[in-house]
């Protein structure tokens, strides 16, 4: 049987939880979504090589969250991406998005991701940015702000905000992932938020 042609494949690991989309152009022809990071990797795995020896998809390029979000999530992706690159002659191309410009590229506004209790990681028009929660308390926003999974300690400020959750950002995100992709060309770049400091890990003791 002959490899169907044309195929990309997004993964997303960034954010929690893990999702795969499959595309022949630029249309969705496959989704699967694996809801914690626990087994993200075999999960991946699993639906990859389905895809492949089963269904005969030979994919021409590979599109990967590059955060900011998960440390762990980020590198099970890039990880799983390189190596499946690794194994082709010639090797797919490789490109790292950001699921958080992509929302901002389509939907407008500036988008806050929880990194740690006290700090989060901002897409606004300027780029991207990390701030504490007294820094965000203070900020002052030209856009509509929208929140990106629950964070607590940030809706107590009471800033005005949109609040979404990750299962309503996905299917739809991966599209625009592997959109922004070919058109920027972008470098595999990993963009981690910044881990706890030793203060902040005794807080939360």
């Amino acid at each position: 049987m002959s490899l169907s042609t044309d195929i990309h494949v997004v993964v997303e690991t960034s954010l929690p939880g893990a999702a795969l989309g499959l595309f022949q152009g630029g249309n969705l022809i496959g989704f699967e979504r694996h809801g914690d990071f626990r087994g993200a990797s075999q999960f991946l795995g699993e639906v990859m090589s389905y895809w492949i020896s089963q269904q005969h998809y030979k994919p021409e390029t590979f599109v990967v969250g590059s955060g900011p979000g998960s440390f762990t999530g980020i590198k099970v992706g890039i990880a799983f991406v390189q190596g499946l690159a690794m194994a082709e002659n010639p090797p797919p191309k490789v490109f790292g998005v950001s699921p958080m410009e992509v929302l901002a590229l389509e939907h407008g506004g500036a988008w806050l991701i929880k990194g740690t209790r006290q700090q989060g990681f901002l897409y606004h028009e300027e780029g991207f940015q990390s701030l504490t929660l007294s820094e965000l308390a203070t900020h002052s926003f030209s856009e509509p702000l929208h929140l990106l999974g629950e964070w607590q300690e940030f809706e107590e400020l009471r800033l005005p905000f949109t609040l979404h959750r990750f299962d309503q950002v996905f299917p739809k995100v991966l599209g625009g992932m592997l959109q922004l992709a070919k058109l920027q060309q972008t470098p595999l770049e990993a963009r981690y938020i910044r881990r706890a400091t030793p203060e902040e890990r005794l807080e939360k003791k």
